[in-house]
């Protein structure tokens, strides 16, 4: 080859642009790993006699208000409920409500959960309550009873957002919290494939190839959760979407959640919720 050629070619490749490695082991494992689940969602028209008191719970609650007004106490924080506005109240909060004179809003409980174990909403500081939303959100988000899979993904796409610009800045301990998620993933994944109240501490230490005295000590160390309440918190969550979505009798939901009778589940169930599952299912259906 010319010498000139050679140097030629040398110098239009240093020229060149690079190719940018933007892969990332990060990225990657916590897209793959947040789930967002929707519990329960709906349309209601509410009127002045409504008032609701809703002690700590696992799951988030958007809002998002098309017309009228209402008040929310969140945290001993007042927050007032106007249309063309959106409102998440997190996980893990004590809230009440209440409705002026009329109240027309689109909702969904919800979980945006990070390896099964931590929801979003833990990890980060809720960025505010409110957010002005377009008026073009309410086109689409009244495809909510829709079964056509086009429009159901057109509404997740317009729900994402307006969920994730209510996460604001992080806290001091999140990669710790990823590290624990992460370490207890096989876990998590038992218990929703096995749910049951019947789960045996004995088959979790087995998973995790640890005593049941220690898995039961370094779970609540880790977490600041106990076993026995996130099992209860998950089965409380399946116990509410299938009360909502479907029309299984109460008995045979209770039986796939491992309880022995009717009784035992509806009692269970009011001593969670505060509600027996009948009036849970007629005032959400």
């Amino acid at each position: 080859m010319d010498i000139f050629l050679f140097y030629r070619i040398l110098f239009i490749m240093a020229w060149l642009p690079s190719k940018k490695r933007i892969w990332s082991a990060s990225f990657a494992d916590t897209v793959n790993n947040t789930l967002f689940t929707i519990h329960h969602h709906g349309y209601v028209i509410l009127d002045r006699q409504w008032r609701e008191a809703i002690e700590v719970r696992d799951s988030n609650r958007l809002y998002i208000v098309k017309s009228g007004s209402g008040t929310v106490l969140i945290d001993g924080t007042t927050v007032r409920l106007f249309g063309g506005h959106a409102y998440l109240f997190p996980v893990n909060r004590k809230i009440s409500f209440s409705c002026d004179d009329i109240l027309e809003k689109f909702f969904i409980h919800f979980s945006l959960s990070l390896h099964g174990l931590f929801d979003i909403f833990e990890l980060y500081e809720p960025n505010g309550y409110a957010r002005a939303v377009d008026p073009s959100v309410f086109g689409v988000i009244d495809r909510f009873s829709t079964e056509n899979l086009k429009e159901s993904l057109a509404v997740h796409d317009v729900l994402r957002p307006i969920i994730t610009s209510f996460i604001g800045p992080e806290r001091s301990d999140i990669p710790m919290k990823i590290t624990l998620a992460q370490k207890y993933r096989p876990l998590l994944s038992h218990i929703d494939a096995n749910l049951s109240i019947a789960l045996s501490l004995n088959d979790l230490a087995d998973i995790m190839n640890l005593t049941p005295a220690y898995l039961s000590s370094s779970f609540k160390r880790d977490t600041g959760k106990t076993l026995k309440r996130v099992i209860i918190g998950h089965i409380v969550r399946r116990a509410e979407r299938e009360l909502v979505s479907t029309d299984r009798k109460i008995r045979d939901i209770a039986g796939e959640l491992g309880f022995a009778d009717e009784f035992y589940f509806s009692k269970f169930f009011k001593r969670e919720t505060g509600i027996p599952p009948t009036v849970y299912r007629q005032q959400h259906t």
